[in-house]
């Protein structure tokens, strides 16, 4: 078999157009002695239908510290398309499921980036299901 039809067969029906930081936020209000260390965290997601076949996709996180005086927000974003007609069922699942795991790697490195400050504490998101990570968000 022909390695061109192997590649063309295992095309994802999903399609990344563009991948970018949406928002971002890092805030100090008050000066604090010592190392701060964000501890609170939570995160969001937004799918909005662009047309038919196009999708923007965001992930949010938001971080601070136990007094509210240090924190930390991002959006990251995606537009993504769908190259194969599928049923609106499936297209659900996989616009749910795969944009979040495309996006969660993008919200990482920047927590990391962001974090990497004079007396902060660093944090290092660790890789997760992002399935169980989902459901979780829905209960």
């Amino acid at each position: 078999m022909r390695k061109d039809n192997i590649l063309q067969k295992s095309e994802s029906a999903l399609v990344a157009k563009k991948i970018y930081i949406e928002d971002m936020n890092f805030q100090r209000t008050t000066v604090v002695s010592g190392t701060v260390r964000l501890t609170k965290s939570s995160i969001g997601k937004n799918i909005e239908t662009i047309d038919e076949n196009d999708y923007k996709c965001s992930l949010a996180f938001k971080m601070s510290d136990d007094e509210d005086s240090t924190f930390l927000e991002i959006v990251v974003s995606g537009i993504f398309e769908f190259k194969a007609d599928l049923e609106p069922d499936l297209k659900e699942v996989i616009i749910t499921k795969n944009t979040m795991a495309i996006l969660f790697p993008y919200l990482r490195s920047q927590v990391t980036l962001l974090t990497a400050q004079p007396d902060i504490e660093p944090v290092v998101l660790p890789p997760i299901n992002i399935n169980a990570l989902l459901q979780n968000m829905d209960n």
